[in-house]
């Protein structure tokens, strides 16, 4: 499954993903969960939200550390950097062409 967690509200997110949305199975934004990033409560809500009960079968893919990948593993979730900025981290991808390989192997 796939899903897009956004700071944005759901007018704004439409216009984003115009001709893409229906490749996410979720799309929550922070106008409706109530909660914006970088607060982990953000991230709590939105996976609630889509009923994700097992954080074990969840990786949160993001290429902003602040803001999505430290408060991702504060709530328990793995995390994986696509590195488009030079940033350290422990897993990470150069592309999203990497990830598939990336997540087989950890």
């Amino acid at each position: 499954k796939l899903a897009l967690i956004s700071n944005t509200e759901r007018k704004l997110i439409r216009v984003t993903l115009c001709g893409i949305e229906h490749m996410f199975d979720w799309v929550v934004t922070a106008e409706e969960s109530g909660a914006y990033k970088p607060s982990p409560e953000a991230f709590v809500r939105a996976y609630s939200e889509m009923g994700v009960t097992d954080k074990r079968y969840v990786v949160h893919v993001s290429a902003y550390p602040s803001y999505d990948l430290i408060p991702a593993s504060q709530v328990g979730l793995k995390t994986v950097l696509v590195n488009r900025y030079a940033d350290v981290w422990p897993v990470q991808v150069g592309s999203f062409l990497e990830l598939e390989r990336t997540l087989r192997s950890n």
